[in-house]
């Protein structure tokens, strides 16, 4: 695993409350976790009702359009370029999604048409041009993904923002991006978004969460993993139960929630885990030293290494750790776990 390209994101997404990444499969059987996950990084006030329902709204709808949209000559292909991303960033004054995917070029004109169409209504104005093109069009033949962007614009209530970026001769990436905050107070850049698309290629990043703070969340994140690894033998049924304790030893390293990420990275035909925390400088070493030793807890083993050695366990080989300074008198730790390699 190379742990540049990790690093990277963990270090781009550090003041986010919640960030989940996914440039998988898009299988249809995610939506049902994805409506979870949009909940989960809203708070559970009763002010936060509204907020919570139009994320999980934008959120599968954004997925449905990657979908609907990407071509279908190009749905499996693992060519860096032509990857597909769903981004999902929670913090104060920021709950965005975006999507990138590969589009056809002659689809292009008609589809910034139409976002600019958009960009000049009101709510109202679009409610009424969802009813008018429901009545006029019903689902057109991607499935209605022009009225999926119409939901979408007037669910966060703001504008969408796109742009294209050379793929080859026939296809273009089209970036979507908005906040479903009514006043944002930040919104990821266009340049930042084409740096973390090719970080997520190069690390082969098929999910990556942070912020783990949830139950439900994580039971989401759990079988959206099961089903990523389904149609591989030598991956079915094995690294999700292998996840789970991954995220035990993350709960049990004492670094705050918003701090720990997992990553599902699949690459050139390895499949992996990764396990991200920001420890104190101490205890860091102590975590470290656990790990590059196999057996059975020593006596008066803390929480963690008893964690980190079930994990070596459930792993069946040692286990290895990346250590970083942060800089703020902490260390940044990756943790990787190969998974169907010798």
């Amino acid at each position: 695993m190379d742990a540049a390209p990790l690093y990277s994101l963990y270090d781009a997404f550090a003041g986010d409350r919640h960030t989940f990444l996914y440039s998988g499969q898009f299988l249809d059987a995610h939506t049902a976790r994805l409506i979870t996950l949009g909940e989960a990084v809203v708070g559970s006030t009763e002010a936060d009702r509204s907020m919570r329902a139009r994320l999980a709204f934008v959120l599968v709808e954004a997925y449905q359009n990657v979908i609907r949209h990407r071509p279908s000559s190009l749905a499996g292909s693992s060519s860096r370029g032509c990857r597909c991303l769903l981004l999902l960033r929670s913090a104060p004054g920021l709950n965005e999604v975006t999507t990138m995917n590969p589009i056809i070029r002659s689809d292009a004109e008609d589809l910034v048409a139409e976002l600019k169409g958009l960009g000049a209504l009101d709510r109202d104005q679009l409610k009424t041009r969802y009813l008018e093109t429901l009545q006029r069009e019903g689902r057109t033949r991607r499935g209605g993904a022009g009225l999926g962007l119409i939901e979408m614009a007037r669910r966060s209530g703001n504008v969408l923002r796109h742009s294209f970026t050379d793929i080859d001769a026939e296809h273009l990436r089209f970036t979507l991006s908005l906040d479903v905050d009514p006043a944002p107070s930040s919104s990821s850049g266009a340049a930042d978004l084409q740096r973390w698309h090719s970080a997520a290629a190069e690390a082969g990043v098929t999910l990556f969460y942070k912020g783990l703070d949830n139950a439900a969340a994580e039971v989401s994140l759990l079988r959206i993993i099961d089903q990523e690894t389904a149609n591989d033998r030598t991956l079915s049924g094995r690294v999700a139960p292998l996840a789970r304790v991954g995220l035990e030893v993350l709960r049990s390293l004492g670094s705050q929630h918003r701090h720990n990420a997992i990553a599902l990275l699949q690459h050139e035909g390895r499949t992996s885990i990764g396990l991200l925390a920001r420890l104190p400088v101490e205890d860091a070493e102590q975590a470290s030293r656990t790990i590059h030793t196999m057996g059975d807890p020593p006596r008066g083993a803390t929480p963690a290494q008893q964690a980190i050695l079930a994990l070596a366990r459930a792993a069946g080989k040692p286990l290895r750790v990346s250590t970083t300074p942060a800089g703020d008198g902490t260390t940044r730790m990756l943790i990787p776990i190969p998974v169907g390699q010798p």
